[in-house]
């Protein structure tokens, strides 16, 4: 909708929703950002792939030197990566992640701005009556921190993201961690077989024993969510390493966004301090 009403020219005639020329300048910024990214990261990559043969070296002389580590080079070899794959592979998918992380990261922001204006109009973000409208009121020059975080932000937050991608990518094919990355995959494989079937015969017990909130067979409904309970101490551990490696994920692509809070109005708050604060600059810009 943004983009057509941009184009059609009448995201500001029709709609009203006018764009400061600090948040156009500074998310042109971001596209130049995003290419930037690309380009490094293609051009490292390239640079891995034609130098991979002479890199033991490289480490061997980096280690003697800098932290003066006396090195073995039979008991070191073990540890270096033996196929060019295992370098260029993990660098391609880390370099294709940050760049589509970046990518996302900069064409939300002018769509955000308009959303935000019209929440702003509508009573969904509410100003006139809300007690926190002071937060805005009282820094307007906070704006002054909005180019330059929106700019690092765009920059450290996909290569972040990338890195971590392309590390986890890398464990599953370097030699030394490839048989363990592996086992962990097949041993995931099986959890999720298995919470499968626990959600299919739960479905099924649930058809008979509840219908909503109703227990129409008691007896039947406590067996099961004893029996559930008793399971998922087990299962749930990978529940919650899931939901690290997601929610790590998740902060690493919003600390580029200054568009949106991250964290819930209610969460953050520490007294006077806002863990996440830098979102309010994007709204005070905006106001």
């Amino acid at each position: 909708w943004t983009a057509k009403s941009i184009w059609n020219q009448t995201l500001f005639t029709h709609e009203g929703v006018l764009l400061s020329g600090r948040l156009i300048s500074t998310n042109a910024i971001q596209f130049v950002v995003t290419i930037f990214i690309l380009i490094y990261g293609v051009n490292i990559t390239k640079t891995a792939a034609t130098t991979f043969d002479d890199y033991a070296a490289r480490v061997q002389d980096f280690l003697a030197t800098f932290a003066e580590i006396d090195v073995n080079p039979d008991s070191f070899s073990i540890f270096l990566p033996t196929d060019r794959n295992m370098i260029v592979v993990p660098m391609a998918i880390g370099v294709a992640f940050a760049f589509l992380a970046a990518s996302l990261t900069s064409i939300i922001v002018i769509p955000s701005a308009s959303l935000t204006t019209l929440k702003f109009r509508s009573g969904v973000l509410r100003f006139a009556h809300d007690p926190k409208v002071k937060l805005l009121r009282i820094a307007p020059d906070q704006v002054a921190f909005l180019r330059g975080v929106m700019f690092w932000g765009t920059l450290f937050a996909p290569t972040l993201l990338g890195a971590a991608l392309g590390i986890i990518v890398f464990l599953f094919m370097w030699q030394v961690t490839a048989a363990k990355a592996q086992a962990l995959t097949a041993s995931l494989i099986g959890a999720l077989v298995v919470i499968g079937l626990h959600i299919t015969v739960n479905r099924n017990i649930r058809k008979v024993a509840a219908s909503a909130y109703y227990r129409k067979k008691p007896s039947v409904a406590n067996v099961t969510i004893l029996i559930r309970e008793c399971g998922l101490v087990a299962l749930t551990q990978g529940f919650v390493v899931f939901r690290i490696i997601r929610l790590f994920l998740t902060t690493c692509f919003y600390i580029g966004r200054l568009d949106t809070p991250f964290l819930y109005n209610s969460v953050g708050h520490i007294g006077g301090y806002r863990v996440d604060g830098e979102p309010y600059m994007f709204q005070i810009d905006i106001l």
